[in-house]
């Protein structure tokens, strides 16, 4: 299978536990290449155990475009540092081009423009020089971000961004994504299930209890929740996670 496929992220069969307890039970589950696709649930749903099997931390049950995960395929962004360092945000973002590199790789022009664009696509350039403790938790996030964006990786996992940023900075974060993803990455975002940011979805997956509840274009998976709710924490999900 090419990278040509529809397809960016498969998975098959991932149960996957997290202190004594089932964190994920999924039975089948797609996610589009070169879309933006939101996992989304309430806390302690599964999203982030997700993103982290879709890393690579679920050895053979998920599959990139046909074969096992790479080490170089995703960058994934966890949970914000609340303080910050005192690193420059350049230096910050360049931690991601290093991570590519390995840390006896030396830096070229192609890893220098990386950086660059990864500043200016999050529209911190102006800040560049500014030392990350000196930065708000929303300035923070998004060299975060940029710092994910910076490796290169054709996948980009991104979790915890409402922890730092606010509503209306979130939307146009979630923009800036669905245009990076019709440029050819392929993107999946976690976020609250009753975010509004989740608008920007081009794929959307709600999640409950480590289980699939509905899969596929917003629309239809709302569509599906006006028809069915979307239960409570502990009241169930469909048999063994299927997508709908």
């Amino acid at each position: 299978m090419t990278e040509t496929t529809d397809w960016a992220f498969e998975i098959r069969a991932l149960t996957a536990y997290r202190r004594g307890r089932t964190a994920l039970e999924i039975d089948l589950l797609h996610l589009p290449a070169r879309r933006l696709s939101v996992i989304a649930g309430a806390p302690d749903s599964g999203t982030s155990p997700l993103l982290c099997a879709l890393a690579g931390c679920a050895h053979g049950a998920v599959r990139f475009f046909g074969r096992p995960v790479r080490a170089n395929d995703c960058a994934r962004l966890g949970a914000p540092d609340k303080n910050g360092s005192s690193l420059t945000l350049r230096e910050h973002v360049a931690r991601g081009r290093r991570r590519r590199l390995g840390w006896f790789g030396t830096f070229g022009h192609e890893d220098r423009l990386a950086i660059e664009h990864a500043l200016v696509t999050m529209e911190l350039a102006h800040l560049a020089e500014a030392r990350m403790h000196t930065l708000s938790a929303g300035e923070r996030r998004l060299g975060d971000v940029a710092q994910a964006l910076a490796r290169g990786t054709p996948a980009l996992l991104l979790d915890g961004l409402e922890a730092g940023l606010a509503p209306q900075p979130l939307q146009r974060l979630m923009q800036t994504l669905s245009r990076l993803a019709r440029e050819g990455r392929s993107i999946v975002v976690a976020l609250d299930d009753r975010s509004p940011a989740a608008v920007h979805a081009d794929h959307l997956v709600l999640m409950r209890d480590g289980r699939v509840w509905a899969s596929g274009p917003p629309q239809a998976v709302l569509s599906r929740t006006a028809r069915r709710p979307l239960p409570r924490s502990g009241q169930g999900a469909p048999a063994h996670g299927r997508a709908a």
